[in-house]
């Protein structure tokens, strides 16, 4: 007999373990709650906790360069749903918007002094709190792609993937 998950046996008690329905709940439950609560609150402490660096670095990065602080892009998250990510600008205003820096012809040449810096230290990404804050984007997981590799991301949208946790692709 199974009684609020719990299997009983001749005077002992035995856990079960939670159906495969049960985990799909739980699971959805994560991601469309818990999550979220999680990548907000935290999202709008980081914002205010980590804006006196982004003034900085946006005066540095006017001072450096002409053209504008941020980066703006056309990214596909869940569900193929098109989004603009924000980063700080590191390359100079002349570069190619709509495609992957590995597709550039001399990439070097089109990065800033400042954008040296904030690309190798990852600071050129803070400015995606706000994707996270407006829900486009999750702390954990994958990233978001190009919309000209014509492929449709069906998993979250994120700003660490799992192996980014290891590894630094600079």
């Amino acid at each position: 007999m199974v009684v609020l998950g719990y299997e009983k046996q001749g005077g002992g008690t035995k856990t079960q373990l939670p159906t495969s329905d049960e985990g799909v709940r739980i699971n959805q439950i994560y991601r469309t709650t818990i999550k979220r609560i999680f990548d907000a609150f935290f999202g709008v402490l980081l914002l205010i906790c980590l804006s006196p660096l982004m003034l900085v670095l946006a005066i540095w990065i006017k001072l450096d360069s002409k053209g504008p602080v941020l980066f703006k892009q056309e990214r596909v998250g869940r569900n193929g749903k098109r989004f603009t990510i924000y980063k700080f600008r590191s390359m100079s205003d002349d570069a190619p918007h709509q495609m992957a820096i590995s597709e550039f012809d001399a990439a070097l040449s089109y990065i800033t002094r400042s954008g040296r810096l904030m690309r190798k230290t990852s600071l050129d990404e803070l400015p995606q709190l706000v994707n996270v804050v407006k829900g486009e984007m999750s702390f954990i997981g994958p990233r978001p792609l190009i919309p000209k590799w014509g492929m449709k991301l069906l998993v979250g949208n994120e700003i660490v993937g799992k192996q980014s946790c290891f590894t630094k692709s600079r």
